[in-house]
C-alpha cells in the first residue's frame, strides 16, 4: 500500500514543534499523515532525501537536521527543500565519514553528532567550525569509545554521551575532558 511505512527498520520517531510525526527508516524519511491514517515519503525533486535515516532533530528555524547514511542533511519541511548536505568532502568542513549515526541540537543552536564508529563531533553553527573527539587509549579522560549511540544535553548544559559497550560519559566543558561511568566490577 502506498500509505504504509517504507520499511519495518525504523531508527527514529520524532515529533516536530508543529506536532508532525516524522519517521526515519532504512528506506528514507516519511511522516504520518492523519488524513490518510498512513505515511507519506518525503521526496525533494522526485528524490528521497537519503536511503537510511538514523536520527532527526529540529532547529529554532523549524529546519530538520537529519543524521543519515549519506551525511548530515538540513531539510526545510515548509519549503520541501534540502538547504545543506554535509559529507566527508563538504567545502566548509569535512565529516569523519558520510555515515552520521545520531545528533543533538544544543540550546544555543550548535550541533553535536556522531559518525559511525568515528567518535563525536561538535559543529558551531555560527562559525561553521567543526571539532572532533575520539577515543585515545593513552589519554584516560578522552572519549571512552568511538561508537556513540545517543547524545543528550541536561538542564545544566552538560553533554552526555551513550556509548556502545563503553559506558556513559559527559563532557567537562572547562577542559574538554570526558568523565566516564562504567560498571563497577567490585560491586
Amino acid at each position: 500500500a502506498s500509505n504504509s511505512l517504507p520499511s519495518n527498520f525504523v531508527y527514529k520517531v520524532f515529533c516536530d514543534s508543529k506536532g508532525k510525526v516524522w519517521i526515519g527508516t532504512r528506506n528514507g524519511l516519511c511522516y504520518y499523515d492523519e488524513s490518510l491514517d498512513g505515511f507519506k515519503m518525503v521526496e525533494v525533486k522526485d528524490t528521497i532525501i537519503s536511503k537510511i535515516v538514523y536520527d532527526i532533530e529540529e532547529d529554532e528555524n523549524h529546519n530538520l537536521w537529519i543524521a543519515s547514511y549519506q551525511g548530515l542533511i538540513v531539510f526545510s519541511p515548509e519549503k520541501n527543500e534540502v538547504s545543506e548536505i554535509f559529507t566527508n568532502d563538504t567545502k566548509q568542513f569535512s565529516l569523519p565519514t558520510d555515515s552520521v549515526y545520531c545528533l543533538m541540537i544544543e540550546k544555543n543552536g550548535n550541533i553535536w553528532f556522531s559518525c559511525y564508529n568515528r567518535g563525536l563531533s561538535h559543529l558551531n553553527t555560527k562559525s561553521w567550525k567543526l571539532k572532533s573527539f575520539a577515543k585515545n587509549s593513552l589519554e584516560p579522560k578522552s572519549l571512552p569509545g568511538n561508537r556513540i549511540d545517543d547524545i543528550y544535553e541536561d538542564a545544566s548544559g552538560r553533554i552526555w554521551i551513550a556509548t556502545y559497550n563503553e559506558g556513559t560519559c559527559y563532557l567537562n566543558p572547562k577542559d574538554s575532558s570526558f568523565i566516564t561511568y562504567v560498571i563497577d566490577k567490585n560491586n
